[in-house]
């Protein structure tokens, strides 16, 4: 089974761009906006919290959008948890340049998982519109009629490996097995002739 295949890779490359330019852009800023302060932080780990905190955004608005089933009533609470979590932080912090990395990373989170929960629904619009499109489905009826074909010639060449081997039988030991009926020749169900209703009724 192959799995870095063109699709996952396009995938994987677009989480990281958009993750990538959201955290880099937001981190400058952020990072600006902190140089006038004493607890300056460095601008690499900075821009490392507002990656993971991105590509975390990204990852769960994909896998919430693209998934069939009904995880949106168990991502949304949680990511609002964590939202609000930051938000209480960035509210208790005192003074604007202090808040400006939390409120950097908080943004970085908000966006990517929108850009996630809109690629993920493209993702499973498109996925929905190959099941139905009458090129495959047409693929598909003529490889089952393959398939049959495929299946009553093994049982004819099944039927005919039987008669030989019975008649080569009979002829060697002189055993009569007219009577000897096998799976092969007994009707099928859809073989069998319409039942008649009773007109006695």
């Amino acid at each position: 089974m192959e799995i870095l295949t063109r699709w996952s890779l396009n995938l994987i490359a677009t989480a990281l761009l958009v993750s990538g330019a959201v955290s880099l852009l937001l981190s400058v800023i952020a990072h600006r906006l902190h140089r006038a302060s004493a607890s300056n932080p460095s601008f690499s780990a900075l821009l490392f919290a507002a990656f993971a905190f991105s590509l975390l955004g990204f990852v769960t608005g994909e896998l919430m959008s693209d998934s069939r089933e009904s995880v949106v009533g168990t991502v949304i609470p949680a990511a609002l948890t964590l939202l609000g979590g930051i938000a209480a932080y960035i509210v208790t912090s005192k003074g604007v340049r202090e808040q400006a990395a939390t409120s950097g990373i908080l943004i970085c989170f908000t966006f990517c998982l929108l850009v996630g929960s809109t690629l993920g629904i493209r993702l499973r619009v498109e996925y929905e519109t190959e099941l139905q499109d009458p090129a495959r489905l047409g693929r598909q009826a003529v490889a089952l009629q393959q398939n049959k074909l495929a299946v009553d010639l093994r049982r004819l060449q099944d039927f005919v490996t039987f008669t030989h081997l019975r008649d080569a039988f009979a002829q060697s030991d002189k055993i009569d097995l007219s009577g000897f009926k096998s799976s092969l020749e007994a009707p099928s169900a859809t073989d069998l002739p319409p039942a008649t209703p009773n007109k006695s009724q």
